[in-house]
């Protein structure tokens, strides 16, 4: 039941597993081509494009395995470049975090 509410999520987000998005390149301006390299950095890139995800929409849409899909989203949170959503299991989310460090 949970790969049916997986995969209507990623179909009202309009998303495609495009071989693209599993290498984490990205088409910006003048068909200028960035690529992330590492599990983090594609996570960030593609909360940034969207409200938030859960693990397992990460770890579909990016091509993760689901110990670099965590590795990756506990070193993004301990570093406060994500924040949770949810609970700790399967309601857990991340989104890119608020947190501002000039302000401390």
């Amino acid at each position: 039941m949970d790969h049916v509410r997986l995969i209507g999520d990623l179909v009202s987000k309009g998303i495609t597993c495009s071989p693209a998005l599993r290498t984490g390149k990205t088409m910006v301006g003048d068909g200028l081509v960035l690529e992330a390299t590492n599990p983090a950095e594609r996570i960030l890139h593609y909360l940034r494009k969207h409200d938030g995800a859960s693990p397992a929409e990460l770890r579909a849409v990016l091509g993760l395995s689901r110990s670099s899909a965590y590795r990756a989203l506990q070193r993004l949170l301990e570093a406060s470049q994500v924040e949770t959503t949810g609970g700790r299991t399967t309601a857990a989310g991340y989104r890119i975090s608020n947190f501002d460090p000039s302000r401390n």
